[in-house]
């Protein structure tokens, strides 16, 4: 739906990376890590799950009622098991700990509008 949007976030984050990896790395960051064999490999890929479990807002009852601090903390909740997710996952989510059953336009432009302004605050 919004390509352009998404086409212009990889641009900036590969400008971003390109830009850092013309840095020089720190002597201490270049050390090998030893590796702990004490800790099975199947442990070190496992998946991490959401804390808390169950999405810390309350159940309003439109959209409209939640604040935009409940809705960064529903992003942030969303985000809290470390996978890697796309805006519309991200909103796909959000919208399944929603209290609601419909997905309509209002609620569409809130939780776009609640990852754009998340998106800002992560990439400064």
């Amino acid at each position: 739906m919004h390509r352009n949007d998404e086409v212009d976030r990889a641009v900036h984050a590969f400008q971003k990376a390109v830009a850092a990896s013309d840095r020089p790395i720190p002597a201490k960051l270049l050390q090998p890590v030893p590796l702990d064999h004490s800790i099975p490999a199947s442990k070190v890929f496992e998946e991490r799950s959401r804390t808390p479990l169950n999405a810390p807002i309350p159940e309003r009852d439109t959209i409209t009622d939640y604040t935009d601090r409940e809705l960064q903390a529903l992003i942030h909740w969303v985000q809290s098991d470390g996978k890697l997710r796309t805006h519309d996952e991200i909103a796909d989510e959000m919208f399944d700990a929603l209290p609601f059953t419909r997905r309509g336009a209002r609620i569409e432009a809130a939780l776009r509008e609640a990852i754009q302004f998340w998106d800002m605050t992560m990439s400064s």
